[in-house]
């Protein structure tokens, strides 16, 4: 019983803390190549996201709010874009 209220109260405090702070923890991540079908209402503030002339990377993050899509160019080592999704994320303001 003491470890499910510590698990509870942690996950209290870092609600709280995503919630005042305006970051955003990451839930899941999704690489979609030139063409293929991705539903624009999940990535709405950035268009087709299947249109560019490479690879993207949309990242998925919860804020203590409300879920937030966040859209990165794909590079598989890093350089000109992302590799993977930054596990933490600012939200705009």
């Amino acid at each position: 019983m003491k470890i499910l209220k510590t698990v509870i109260y942690g996950l209290l405090l870092l609600w709280i803390l995503l919630v005042l702070t305006g970051w955003g923890v990451l839930l899941s991540e999704t690489k979609v190549s030139k063409g293929d079908r991705y539903p624009a209402a999940v990535a709405k503030d950035y268009g087709e996201v299947n249109n560019d002339d490479g690879a993207a990377l949309v990242c998925k993050y919860f804020d203590g709010r409300s879920l937030l899509s966040k859209v990165f160019w794909y590079s598989p080592n890093g350089i000109l874009g992302k590799s993977s999704c930054p596990v933490w994320n600012k939200r705009d303001s």
